[in-house]
């Protein structure tokens, strides 16, 4: 969930939260993150707690379309490096945060390809929440447009700050002028993604989880 009800913390307390080798299947890794910390820090006479992940990291923070293609496939969701992932704890209000990447090659050797297992580790993560500490507050970023690139901006900075979009258009999105023509969605001005072209549009659409629907061809 993407917060924790005041009546569960009101009743629970929580001193210690284990996600073994489910974390990744999460669509939204940082709400359960952000949701632990409040089960561990409210209501808990301060003394806070601990979390422990079990997670698959990114080598390189840009990886392949190919590879993220196949992640999604197996469901694994909103992989971080390292470094995002030490950042993002922080961010949250965790401290002491500990990354453990010696058990890469036990762990991933027995169900991965080489050619995929160079490009991710496996990770032991903990993480302290004491109850003194409160998350730092999000940078606000305010993106001029919901057309293409306010919307690329606006997804890349979800979760790291605090994203407002303003559109001065009475409709918001990339196709916010299409127009319903007898069932069939028509770009005003017209746009189209060809096979083969525009691979990095294409590909960031299917790691975002954004629908493409084929046109017909004699309506051009």
């Amino acid at each position: 969930a993407s917060s924790v009800s005041s009546h569960f913390l009101k009743k629970t307390r929580f001193n210690k939260i284990v996600a073994l080798d489910s974390i990744y299947h999460f669509p939204d890794k940082r709400s359960f993150l952000r949701s632990s910390f409040e089960l561990l820090t409210v209501g808990n006479n301060n003394e806070g707690g601990k979390i422990a992940v079990t997670d698959l990291l990114l080598v390189d923070p840009s990886p392949p379309l190919w590879l993220t293609f196949i992640l999604r496939l197996m469901n694994v969701n909103n992989l971080w490096t390292e470094t995002e992932y030490l950042d993002s704890l922080e961010l949250l209000g965790f401290s002491d945060v500990k990354i453990d990447t010696s058990h890469t090659s036990l762990v991933l050797a027995r169900w991965l390809p080489r050619f995929i297992l160079d490009r991710l580790q496996y990770a032991v993560i903990t993480a302290d929440a004491l109850g003194d500490r409160k998350p730092k507050r999000l940078p606000k970023v305010a993106v001029i447009g919901s057309g293409m690139s306010g919307l690329t901006a606006a997804c890349r900075l979800k979760g790291s700050h605090l994203v407002t979009v303003f559109e001065a258009s009475p409709k918001v999105g990339l196709s916010g002028n299409s127009e319903n023509i007898n069932g069939h969605l028509v770009d005003v001005p017209l746009r189209i993604i060809g096979e083969g072209y525009y691979t990095f549009l294409a590909g960031m659409v299917r790691e975002l989880g954004v629908e493409l629907k084929p046109i017909r061809e004699d309506w051009l």
